[in-house]
């Protein structure tokens, strides 16, 4: 399994994602750059895990959750250029609000390993 931590991200700017999330509803315009700069980051994380695992969903959650809209368009457009479009055409992209998501993922992985 693999993470991705927005938090260890917008740590970088010294805020949490939640008030970056905020302040971007907001049209500030530092804040949608802190996202923009994430967009990017986070394709290449997607980028690696797809290469490494072809991957059929990618479950987000955290601030990722609460930022999606406002790297969405981003996002798909840096996928676009992916290797394998057939993966990227299958991928679904689902979010959680579950705090627990990253440990309920990871056991879900090691259930699934078993059987």
């Amino acid at each position: 399994m693999s993470t991705f931590s927005a938090e260890s991200h917008l740590r970088e700017h010294a805020q949490h994602g939640a008030v970056i999330c905020e302040r971007a509803g907001q049209a500030d315009g530092e804040a949608r750059r802190i996202l923009t700069d994430f967009d990017r980051d986070f394709a290449c994380a997607l980028h690696i895990l797809l290469y490494a695992f072809d991957a059929k969903m990618v479950v987000v959650g955290s601030s990722c959750t609460k930022s999606f809209r406002f790297w969405e368009g981003r996002l798909r457009e840096r996928l676009v250029n992916f290797a394998y479009s057939h993966t990227f055409e299958r991928l679904r992209i689902k979010f959680s609000y579950d705090p627990r998501i990253a440990i309920l993922g990871a056991a879900a992985l090691c259930l699934d390993a078993q059987t």
